[in-house]
């Protein structure tokens, strides 16, 4: 609709052209003689479609492969669309957004006050466009439609994350580069597979190709920001004025918080906050944890960064009963992929976990242990590979008693997640099997969180 986008210098012309599809879809707004075309590139197959037609048919915008320099180049603000999905509380994020393509080589020169990122997307027109599936991209209604900058109080922490990310391309390492090792920028693959390869500067081997991308988690925050919800998300953060001097990000502030209460008994902690531990609430370690952290209900960063939390009870032998799951998967989605490294379950084991950590002791009184953030290191992903292809095969052998068991890796297994044998889902071979999941073997953990044997002196 405009055919020099890149000139536009004024934010409010451009701001006016987004705001004037919010409800509607690109097939009502586009001229008749852009719209009569087939729908060949703009169909529920073609990734990235309506992003495409929303910057060249309606912006006008031209393809850009410069990574430094945003769409709207005068104005300086990058155009980026995004799908959601309705929910009973409103709309949220589909997936991650991607933002720009990494150059490994060119990273290694930059910094971040300076860098190709932070010039292309400092300054972001996000387009929120609701997802329908089979429908024509140009029948998807935008549903949400504005400028945003990264907050200040988000600021150090992406800039955390892209430092942790050049810092594994200046060691050598963009090959073991994975999503769980940052808080809100993240580095995802970008490319049709596992061969979509590159060089990288400080070693041999070869590295997916990468972008960098806001966590869908993050996302998320964006939404709530646009909606005007940024005074709920300032209730529930752990840091609400931004990071204090000296720190480099949230997880230091947190695992203070904790420190001065490592050896306490739960009831000395609950008494501390007011607060009754022998309450019948069943997430009784996750609400003291909240009182530790001083929010109410949500912790705010740990949902822009994906963050899992996760109390664990070693107990006084120095074992924990349970693992640790995921989410239940489907039969007969897991057997349609094809890829490990854009799979499903790789994504879901590559998140990050604060595990608060209790201890009982000879006359079963929980103590606090220890607090860590952690997430899986690359050699122990590769072990979580080889139970997703095995479990793969079984299902598309039909042997479901033949899924890998703890008992056939040191790291995970997969077994029934489901409140009773009834809890089914039709598999691929249209046969009904109990609901299962991945899930983190006990003895794995253990050795992650070097829990030993309760004494005195450990404690």
């Amino acid at each position: 609709m405009n055919d020099d986008s890149k000139s536009i210098k004024d934010q409010s012309i451009i701001l006016s052209m987004a705001k004037r599809i919010v409800n509607k879809t690109l097939r009502s707004v586009l001229p008749t003689s852009v719209d009569g075309g087939s729908d060949e590139h703009t169909t529920r197959t073609s990734k990235g479609g309506f992003g495409t037609i929303l910057e060249r048919e309606y912006f006008g915008i031209q393809e850009n492969f410069n990574e430094s320099v945003p769409d709207f180049r005068e104005a300086g603000i990058e155009l980026k669309s995004s799908p959601v999905i309705k929910t009973a509380k409103g709309i949220k994020a589909k997936e991650r957004m991607v933002l720009s393509i990494i150059n490994y080589h060119s990273l290694k020169d930059e910094i971040f006050e300076n860098s190709s990122f932070l010039k292309k997307n400092a300054r972001l027109l996000v387009v929120f466009y609701l997802h329908e599936k089979d429908k024509p991209v140009k029948d998807l209604k935008v549903v949400l439609a504005d400028l945003w900058s990264i907050p200040n109080e988000d600021l150090p922490v992406i800039k955390k994350d892209w430092e942790d990310i050049k810092e594994m391309v200046m060691a050598g390492k963009a090959h073991e580069i994975h999503e769980g090792m940052t808080r809100y920028l993240a580095a995802c693959t970008k490319g049709k597979d596992s061969n979509s390869l590159r060089d990288q500067p400080f070693s041999e081997k070869k590295a997916m190709q990468r972008a960098f991308s806001f966590k869908q988690s993050y996302v998320n925050s964006i939404i709530q920001y646009l909606q005007k919800k940024e005074n709920i998300l300032q209730q529930d953060s752990i840091v609400k004025q931004g990071l204090p001097k000296g720190y480099d990000s949230f997880e230091e502030i947190v695992i203070e918080r904790f420190n001065p209460y490592i050896g306490w008994d739960v009831v000395a902690i609950g008494k501390k906050f007011d607060f009754d531990v022998n309450s019948r609430a069943k997430n009784i370690n996750d609400l003291l944890t909240r009182r530790i952290l001083g929010v109410k209900k949500r912790i705010i960063e740990f949902e822009k960064a994906d963050i899992t939390l996760r109390s664990i009870t070693v107990e006084a032998n120095g074992k924990i009963k349970e693992h640790i799951s995921f989410p239940a998967f489907r039969y007969d989605e897991i057997v349609k992929e094809d890829d490990w490294d854009t799979s499903q379950i790789r994504e879901m084991f590559v998140k990050r976990f604060f595990f608060v950590i209790y201890q009982k002791d000879e006359r079963g009184i929980k103590h606090l242990k220890k607090v860590m953030f952690w997430s899986i290191p690359p050699k122990d992903l590769e072990e979580v590979r080889k139970v997703w292809s095995d479990t793969k095969k079984c299902i598309i052998d039909g042997k479901y008693p033949e899924l890998p068991k703890s008992t056939d890796n040191k790291v995970s297994h997969v077994r029934p997640h489901a409140r009773t044998a009834r809890d089914t889902i039709t598999a691929p071979d249209g046969s009904k099997q109990v609901k299962r999941s991945f899930w983190l073997n006990r003895s794995y953990i253990e050795k992650q969180i070097g829990a030993v044997p309760w004494t005195l002196d450990n404690r």
